[in-house]
């Protein structure tokens, strides 16, 4: 039914035309391997990621390298299997009936959903179902076709070979910020490759991130309470200023609340309760982490990035201050009479500052300044504490499906 609706939309545009291609060469694929590099720009550092994914009938093989991780999945035929190459450690479980993709999403759900659509090509046609067809044009560089397209600040391109119709580039960019994927895909048998010599099974992994370098004993007290805070947020609330609108969220235990102008959403770990404001259609029922991501984008929304990374169980504190950032007492400020502390991470030529409030480590602020000297909006937390708000659904709203909801077949 994807396909067919992507048919549909290539019968009257040409960008349309080729990406059904592209889509069809994809789903054709059964047995073949992808060497892919994944560049981010952030507003602090550049990072740049490596990936090798070996796809075989019923199992798949995934090697992740970048600055902060180092990992390797392997989903088999009867077992999930996660490896860390630099200790030879690895995890065992059981796979049971999950499906391939199914299983390495539980087990490796930070892997960036391109990767997925990548193990199961069929879903790319799903992507491109979802392209704005207007204002694309076409570039021809050698053996590869680029498809580019720039509104605003955003810059987006998706590039392929012109004689497989198998995708090299899938770039999504805008001013300061951005992602660009190179891959490299070829069709052949492939199979499982072993566990290198030595590797020893482990019942859990220890998670391999490299520690900040402090000035200061005290730089090293502030943020290691920081740190602290957000691990186990307990009760928490902030109001965001963003744009026109503003976003307001609510962390009590395993409940979380976020309301913004496009949405409104609860959700306590098993029960996503949704109110698209924007679009006005409503969810109510399970979904897992990584389908809430997917249906608050639904519903014209984003999940604030703070609080995902709180959802997701990756203190965002943690990930922003690690990395052997060096890290920095540079002064104090005061909130509404409050004392706060002013923290500053370097990394290469990039920097974030937060103003943390003394008596409870409550990120305040935070302004990011890029490798340029240039910095993006300073990003004001201001404190909304309180309990979670229950979501009252009108009857009269149409209810979507989970499949609807999240976008997952």
């Amino acid at each position: 039914m994807v396909l067919s609706a992507l048919l549909l939309a290539a019968s009257t545009d040409p960008a349309m035309y080729l990406l059904e291609r592209v889509a069809s060469a994809h789903q054709a694929l059964s047995n073949f391997q992808v060497e892919a590099t994944k560049t981010t720009v952030g507003p602090v550092s550049t990072e740049t990621e490596r990936f090798r994914i070996l796809v075989g009938s019923g199992w798949v093989d995934v090697d992740w390298q970048g600055s902060s991780v180092t990992a390797r999945w392997s989903v088999q035929r009867e077992t999930v299997r996660q490896l860390d190459p630099k200790t030879g450690q690895y995890t065992e479980s059981p796979r049971g009936e999950r499906k391939v993709v199914e299983a390495l999403r539980s087990e490796a759900g930070g892997l960036d959903s391109l990767v997925f659509s990548l193990i199961e090509p069929s879903s790319l046609a799903k992507i491109f179902r979802e392209i704005d067809p207007e204002g694309w044009r076409i570039e021809v560089n050698g053996v590869e076709t680029l498809l580019k397209k720039a509104s605003g600040l955003a810059k987006d391109g998706i590039g392929w070979n012109r004689d497989s119709r198998l995708l090299t580039r899938y770039i999504q960019k805008t001013d300061k910020f951005g992602v660009e994927w190179r891959l490299n895909l070829r069709s052949g048998r492939t199979s499982p490759p072993p566990l290198p010599p030595g590797a020893h099974k482990v019942g859990r992994l220890a998670p391999a991130v490299s520690p900040p370098v402090y000035d200061s004993q005290l730089a090293r007290q502030v943020t290691e309470t920081l740190f602290r805070r957000y691990d186990r947020p307990g009760r928490l609330g902030y109001r965001l200023a963003e744009g026109e609108g503003e976003t307001r969220v609510r962390i009590d235990g395993s409940k979380v609340w976020q309301r913004d102008r496009m949405a409104e959403w609860t959700y306590d770990g098993k029960t996503l309760r949704l109110h698209s404001l924007a679009q006005g259609w409503a969810y109510d029922g399970p979904a897992t982490v990584s389908e809430v991501i997917d249906a608050v984008a639904r519903a014209g929304s984003r999940v604030d990035p703070l609080l995902r990374g709180l959802v997701t169980g990756k203190n965002p504190f943690r990930t922003l201050f690690g990395q052997g950032a060096q890290v920095s007492l540079v002064g104090s400020t005061s909130h509404k009479g409050d004392p706060a502390h002013l923290i500053q991470a370097k990394q290469g030529a990039g920097q974030a500052t937060l103003v943390i409030r003394a008596r409870d480590s409550l990120v305040l602020s935070s302004l990011f300044t890029g490798p340029d000297g240039l910095a993006a909006p300073t990003k004001v937390y201001e404190p909304d504490p309180g309990p979670v708000p229950a979501l009252q659904l009108s009857p009269r709203l149409r209810r979507l499906s989970r499949q609807e909801a999240t976008g997952r077949d």
